[in-house]
């Protein structure tokens, strides 16, 4: 995708040749269902693994095949499916964790984005266990 501005549009952009590579993920919309959560947690965990896993990669491959220039090896995540799809944190959590953990020595940076500001305990202990850090 062709990057012609910033601050949502009030900045523009000096280098037209910049480009991001975007990633559209998404979760089971659990709290659409008439089922009890304990039914969608196993495919509910799945699909949101595969979700950051997926993402991880193509950043990896961004970032390989812009022999890692700056601002090549970030990645800006959200909570997929939390808030109104109704995945509990912890899945969304656990998710993330395991996928960190097979990119943990790719030189990746990640970032998470919250909608709302702190998202709870479950993101702080993974900030905690992969050494980043918040800004809110």
């Amino acid at each position: 995708v062709q990057v012609t501005s910033m601050e949502w549009g009030a900045c523009p952009v000096e280098d037209e040749e910049q480009t991001v590579t975007q990633v559209l993920g998404s979760a089971c919309s659990v709290s659409y269902s008439m089922n009890d959560n304990f039914l969608w947690e196993p495919f509910a965990r799945l699909v949101l693994s595969a979700s950051y896993e997926a993402t991880l990669w193509a950043a990896l491959l961004t970032a390989l095949r812009h022999r890692s220039a700056e601002g090549s090896r970030r990645v800006y995540l959200t909570c997929l499916g939390g808030g109104v799809f109704g995945n509990e944190s912890r899945w969304i959590t656990d998710a993330m964790h395991d996928a960190f953990s097979k990119f943990k020595n790719c030189g990746l940076e990640v970032y998470i984005v919250t909608y709302s500001g702190p998202y709870g305990r479950d993101l702080t202990m993974l900030e905690n266990t992969f050494g980043g850090s918040s800004r809110w």
